[in-house]
Formats: C-alpha cells, structure tokens, sequence
C-alpha cells in the first residue's frame, strides 16, 4: 500500500478508461477522485446558469472553458486533516489549466506527485465509447464491451434498464477524440518534461489495467513524497 500522500492526474484520450481505473485505484488507496466528467454532469442537472452552459457545450462535444473548468475543479477539492492525496481524472486538458493547476497546489503547500497516460488506439476508443451504458437511477457506469452488467442491459444495482449518454454517438464521439489530440496531448511533452509522466497500456481488461496501476502505486513510481 502507499506510505505517502499522493497528488496523480490519469490523462488519456475519451475512451482509455480512466473513470473506471481512476473509481478503482482512489477506493483502493482512500484517494480523492476528482472526475470532471461526473462533476459536469452534477452542475448540468442542477440548472443553475453554469450548469446549463456546462450542458450546452457538453451536449455539442465541445470543451468547457478553461475558467469554468478550473472553478468547477477547486470548489470540490479540499485538503483537510485527513487528507491523504488527490486523483484528477480529466483534468487538465490543456498546459494553461496544468499551469493553473501548478499554480493552486503551490498555494495549497501541496505538489502533484505523477502523471500517468492510458494509451490505447483510436479505432479502439470510437468502438468502447460507442458501448457505454449508464443507470438512469443511480448513475452507476458501464461498458457493453468492458464492463457490462450481470443481466443483459439491466443495472447490477438497480436491476432497470441501462441507457446511452446523449454526448455517446459517433458524431460527438470523433469530435471529442480529434478535440483530445490537439489540445490536451500535448500535456504528455509538458509532463514528460518535469519527469511526472509515465505511461500505461489500457488496451487489456479492466483487471489487467487495474493491476498494472497497482504495481506502479505499490512500487513507489511518484516523486516528491512527503
């Protein structure tokens, strides 16, 4: 298990299966898990002015604006007492939000201790976005392909009937890939640079990717422990 507190973003294009690895390793470790995917879809529903913009763009394949992105992330990252590290799952998307990022844990006192990119194929990622299901009751994820339910097209939990994210068609889904490459890949060289990046291979099973996270966490692959 880890010793050290720990600050890790999973960075990947749509697809790679970050949510579901970054939902693993969090519980795993007692990590805050910060998902923008999740947090955008929580504003959406609320309806407030943000929210409803939020939904706007989301439902177009478009990206958040940085600022709204950033205020989103802040809102719901504390560090308290108990605080043992952070996983940011979709966040940042592109060098300025990293410098944003920077710029808010060195506040904080706090260091972001490792990145970790999930490769995987496009032709890959269009086929596993187009299988995602999720409950319409209790909001659990799932894959047809990777991570289906027990019951065909039926909740594990809920046990009704699974549906498609409005954002998860073929026309959304190439417009948020090809979105991916041009503005957020190049976080790889920025992070490659400040020696944080490490890479993984998401294309198996999500019990061989979960282990091979694992063995990065248990080996101590993150620097600046404190």
């Amino acid at each position: 298990m880890v010793q050290y507190r720990i600050n890790a973003i999973f960075l990947g294009p749509p697809g790679a299966g970050k949510g579901t690895q970054a939902e693993l390793i969090s519980k795993h470790y007692s990590l805050q898990h910060i998902s923008t995917g999740e947090l955008f879809r929580k504003e959406s529903e609320s309806k407030t002015a943000v929210g409803v913009k939020i939904r706007s763009i989301m439902e177009r394949g478009e990206l958040v604006p940085d600022e709204i992105v950033f205020e989103v992330v802040k809102k719901n990252l504390f560090f308290g007492e108990n605080y043992n590290g952070f996983l940011l799952d979709g966040f940042p998307r592109n060098i300025l939000q990293a410098e944003m990022l920077a710029h808010f844990l060195e506040q904080n006192n706090e260091f972001l201790s490792a990145v970790i990119n999930f490769i995987v194929p496009k032709e890959m990622l269009v086929m596993r976005l187009l299988q995602r299901r999720f409950c319409p009751v209790c909001g659990k994820n799932y894959n047809l392909q990777t991570l289906p339910p027990k019951n065909d097209n039926l909740c594990d939990i809920c046990n009704v009937e699974l549906v498609k994210r409005p954002d998860d068609n073929i026309e959304t889904i190439t417009t948020r890939i090809e979105m991916y490459y041009t503005n957020t890949e190049p976080l790889v060289e920025y992070y490659k640079s400040k020696e944080l990046l490490h890479e993984v291979d998401a294309t198996g099973s999500v019990e061989h990717v979960f282990v091979l996270l694992k063995n990065l966490f248990d080996n101590g692959f993150y620097k600046n422990k404190k």
